[in-house]
């Protein structure tokens, strides 16, 4: 009698176990699925292997005539314009950070005296010597919380 009463109580609390692990389990892969979202900040190509940079592309200013960039507020490739003049380029990100995120900027061909400093709206690059129109920075932002 002792093991049949046993049986009958232990057995409701092993399915509600089951059934809360279950609840959990479901609760865990759907934060999964919606950090791959493709809609996020990084979303992933089609083998779902590499991290791909979605979002809007940050505005340059100072960067000469017709600069282009290809890419987004965490990274990208800066191609300076024509007629530069100033020797800078001003990278305002299209969403500002929380605080200044720690960036990494990178010259193809390095001009003379490169620097750069950074803010919570934007990075703003500069270098001396010759207009480099036609230089290729390419850059890359991480966020601190």
């Amino acid at each position: 009698m002792k093991k049949a009463a046993a049986l009958y109580l232990g057995l409701p609390c092993l399915l509600a176990f089951a059934l809360a692990c279950g609840l959990a389990w479901g609760d865990l892969s759907t934060s999964f699925q919606r950090s791959q979202d493709t809609r996020g900040s990084f979303g992933t190509d089609s083998t779902g292997t590499h991290f791909l940079n979605v979002g809007p592309a940050p505005v340059l200013t100072l960067c000469g005539t017709s600069p282009t960039v290809a890419g987004t507020d965490s990274m990208g490739t800066i191609t300076v314009g024509s007629a530069v003049g100033s020797l800078s380029c001003n990278i305002a990100f299209a969403t500002a950070w929380g605080a200044a995120p720690n960036c990494l900027l990178v010259w193809e061909t390095v001009p003379t005296g490169p620097t750069y400093s950074t803010a919570t709206n934007g990075v703003f690059a500069s270098w001396t010597g010759n207009d480099e129109h036609g230089l290729k920075i390419h850059y890359y932002c991480s966020g601190q919380s």
